[in-house]
């Protein structure tokens, strides 16, 4: 695979940055391996962008901030990844999010959460760095409101942060 060099530079300046300044306050957890990544996307019938098969073998196999996570792959060896976790967030039976609109599966992937908010990127853009919808109500019995921003997994985190401290 081959990987926008500037994409994956702004990521690692802000894990590092993070790393940094604040430590033992935010939970990265160990990265995975491709197979569990391929696992994953076998499972899911979707392959991830670019930037986050990036971050989840090479950087961190998703992070905790208080409230504030990036969802893992699954690994039955790493603890963290037990709960929350990819496959459970995103298939409908296990979910926690969109109860009542199952349907936003087929085009939506969560990658994260903050309290009672999801993160999620759209499934068919093919972008390698896909901008980050937000949902601050994904339970709700009438309309499902997911808001474009205008970041990817780097200003995400980087916001995951800045509310955070």
């Amino acid at each position: 695979m081959v990987i926008n060099s500037n994409m994956v530079e702004n990521l690692v300046n802000i894990l590092e940055e993070i790393e940094e300044e604040y430590g033992g306050d935010i939970t990265f957890i160990p990265p995975t391996s491709k197979k569990l990544v391929s696992q994953f996307e076998e499972e899911f019938d979707y392959q991830l962008p670019e930037i986050f098969n990036y971050f989840y073998i090479h950087e961190s196999n998703g992070l905790h901030i208080s409230n504030k996570v990036i969802y893992s792959v699954f690994d039955r060896n790493q603890k963290k990844t037990l709960s929350e976790n990819l496959q459970r967030a995103n298939n409908p039976k296990t979910s926690y999010w969109f109860r009542n609109k199952p349907q936003i599966f087929k085009d939506y992937l969560i990658v994260g959460a903050d309290g009672q908010i999801c993160f999620t990127i759209f499934k068919h853009q093919g972008l390698s760095n896909p901008s980050i919808y937000i949902c601050e109500n994904p339970n709700t019995k009438g309309e499902v409101v997911l808001e474009k921003l205008d970041m990817g997994l780097d200003g995400l985190i980087q916001i995951m942060v800045e509310n955070a401290f």
